[in-house]
């Protein structure tokens, strides 16, 4: 969005209900969003109303792209809100692990991600950012075990020196 963000969630918010594209500007003003979060400078109360809205509108996407799954009349359709749903939940995650500092609420959103992605065209990308997100929480909540389990099926679907430099990053922290 160029660093257009909060101008990108005015115009997203402009689209009205009725509107077909509604789905795809609810999904968009979320990422707007999300952008907003990493900007430098920003108000600790703006984040948490952010935090809110990102939240809300992850419900709203997910259950407005359940219904348009259940509708879809293509192949292309039923992709299309699939990935709208699995990046949804992604997006989710990542604001309750970063923003909320809830690892449980962060596994409670992955839990059942793999049915979720299971042959999308990216899965192997959705899956090395989930199972990254569930080495982290896991971590997190000290729950060592698990979280070497997820690491090695990590570091197993990650291609060469990627591997290295994600344990490299979590042992940083």
């Amino acid at each position: 969005l160029n660093g257009k963000s909060r101008e990108a969630v005015e115009l997203y918010r402009k689209v009205p209900d009725t509107d077909k594209r509604k789905l795809s500007a609810r999904f968009y003003e979320m990422v707007a969003l999300q952008q907003q979060l990493d900007a430098p400078g920003i108000s600790p109360s703006d984040k948490q109303q952010i935090v809110t809205d990102v939240l809300k509108l992850a419900d709203t996407v997910k259950a407005d792209a359940t219904k348009a799954l259940a509708a879809a009349q293509s192949d292309q359709e039923k992709l299309n809100s699939r990935s709208l749903l699995v990046r949804t939940t992604l997006l989710a995650a990542d604001v309750a692990r970063r923003e909320q500092k809830d690892p449980k609420k962060t596994l409670e959103l992955l839990a059942d991600f793999e049915k979720q992605a299971e042959g999308l065209p990216n899965q192997s990308d959705l899956m090395g950012s989930v199972l990254f997100a569930r080495v982290q929480s896991y971590m997190a909540l000290g729950q060592n075990n698990e979280a070497t389990q997820t690491l090695v099926s990590l570091l197993k679907a990650m291609p060469g020196g990627e591997g290295a430099t994600i344990v490299y990053n979590l042992l940083e922290k």
